[in-house]
């Protein structure tokens, strides 16, 4: 009798100890499995990360090195971007353009009437469409100089198609309309 209970204790303590054993592997290699597919998730956050950085990186330059004057705005109007040909056209520089109001940057008034034009960046967010310039449209720089410009807006859209601010286009045009004007002129002579 004492001896079966001994053998008995001691199979007891031999399953215990495999049991154990076991578990022990088990919870081992689960945690190994879960850890291998926390840092395969966490790499491959990490490429997604960088191509989306690499991307917007690319993007931001292209925008930069654009020959057109470039500008973008928040909902509000408040400029988010401005590119170098834009910052060379309105004579501002980066720091002082961003998170401006887009009037305040962009003044443009028509040569025409002398009277002050309605943006085309807040007119397409308000219309929820493509406006242009009228012509003859001329733009106070940030030292006061009125050049003419031909331009564009666009509203910027989000997956739901909700406006979320406005992209404006423009260029410098003042030789161009300088020789359409003394063109005209020059007609209206003879």
């Amino acid at each position: 009798f004492p001896v079966t209970i001994l053998n008995a204790a001691q199979k007891s303590v031999n399953t215990l100890k495999f049991t154990l054993l076991y578990s022990t592997f088990i919870s081992i290699l689960i945690f190994s499995i879960t850890f291998y597919k926390l840092i395969q998730k966490i790499k491959l956050q990490h490429q997604q990360e960088e191509a989306l950085f690499v991307q917007n990186e690319w993007y931001q330059q292209t925008m930069y090195s654009l020959g057109d004057g470039v500008i973008t705005t928040d909902i509000k109007g408040n400029i988010t971007f401005i590119n170098r040909s834009g910052l060379e056209i309105t004579g501002w520089t980066f720091q002082d353009a961003v998170n401006q109001p887009i009037e305040q940057v962009f003044q443009i008034v028509n040569n025409n009437t002398s009277g002050k034009s309605i943006n085309p960046a807040l007119l397409a967010m308000q219309e929820n469409k493509i406006v242009f310039l009228e012509k003859n449209t001329q733009l106070i720089q940030k030292n006061g100089t009125l050049i003419y410009i031909d331009d564009s807006g666009a509203p910027i859209h989000d997956s739901q198609n909700n406006i979320i601010g406005s992209v404006l286009i423009f260029r410098y045009i003042t030789e161009k309309t300088c020789v359409v004007l003394s063109l005209q002129k020059y007609r209206d002579w003879e």
